[in-house]
């Protein structure tokens, strides 16, 4: 049996919405609300998880499961370590969520349709991205140089059955299809740092069980990257975690190493 609670939105702006989509929806704003609720719980369910999951992985990541014969940084302190501890400390500012709620009608608040055939990013997802990530660095206090945007969750729908739901005419035949995900958003201050770059471009999502199964190391291996210094974990999410190489800078590489974009973009092209 559902409990009463009470809920106090102080944000006119927020109200004014919130109004609006019930009466385009005609029900009431607990029914909204409780909608829009039910629709954040994976994402809640994510956060609760990356701290419990957190401790683990930082365990494995950084007790020798993929030690790459790197000299430590500080006799005491392994490369793997001396940078997770400065990307914490001095280069990450903070972690934003975005919901586009994709197991829910929430998510047509945002029609994005998608015209490729495969499943890489599309010019309108791309520019949608981008304005999400420029509103947070807008929002935020401190400076914000760079931001990372990781798809934790991206599906695609077709449109027609989407529009079924909401009563809207709509072109049996259309092949139109829409593309909606949920996303944490890093929040970094720099990616350079005491002679170190932490190159986001690079980004790369593994999943959990296949870094317990083989460690960095062995996935690392894979992807080309011969002169990083070490690979750092920067997100946890329910079952994935993202991974980034971190290069020390030395007058025979800075050359060769490419500063970021302001905006990076991690997701898969393959669930």
């Amino acid at each position: 049996m559902a409990k009463p609670t009470s809920i106090n939105i102080s944000n006119a702006d927020t109200l004014r919405v919130l109004d609006g989509y019930c009466k385009a929806r005609g029900i009431s704003r607990s029914s909204a609300i409780s909608t829009l609720l039910d629709a954040t719980t994976p994402i809640l369910k994510d956060i609760t998880s990356h701290y419990q999951l957190a401790d683990e992985l930082n365990k494995r990541l950084l007790s020798g499961v993929y030690k790459r014969g790197i000299a430590p940084r500080q006799n005491t302190v392994a490369a793997e370590k001396y940078c997770l501890e400065i990307w914490n400390n001095n280069l990450h500012l903070k972690n934003e969520y975005e919901f586009d709620s994709v197991n829910h009608d929430a998510y047509l608040r945002s029609r994005r349709p998608h015209y490729r055939r495969d499943r890489r990013l599309g010019k309108i997802e791309t520019k949608h991205i981008n304005d999400i990530c420029r509103e947070f660095i807008r929002r935020e206090k401190s400076p914000v140089k760079y931001v990372c945007f990781v798809y934790v969750q991206r599906v695609f729908f077709p449109e027609k059955e989407i529009l079924k739901k909401f009563d809207i005419p709509v072109d049996p035949n259309s092949p139109l299809v829409l593309v909606a995900g949920d996303a944490v958003v890093l929040l970094a201050k720099d990616v350079f740092y005491d002679g170190y770059f932490f190159d986001l471009s690079k980004a790369f999502i593994i999943d959990v069980v296949d870094l317990m199964r083989s460690g960095v190391n062995g996935i690392t291996n894979t992807l080309n990257e011969p002169n990083a210094y070490c690979w750092i974990p920067i997100m946890y999410s329910g079952s994935i975690t993202v991974i980034i190489p971190v290069f020390k800078i030395e007058p025979d590489n800075v050359s060769k190493l490419k500063k970021p974009n302001a905006i990076t973009i991690v997701y898969r092209t393959k669930e």
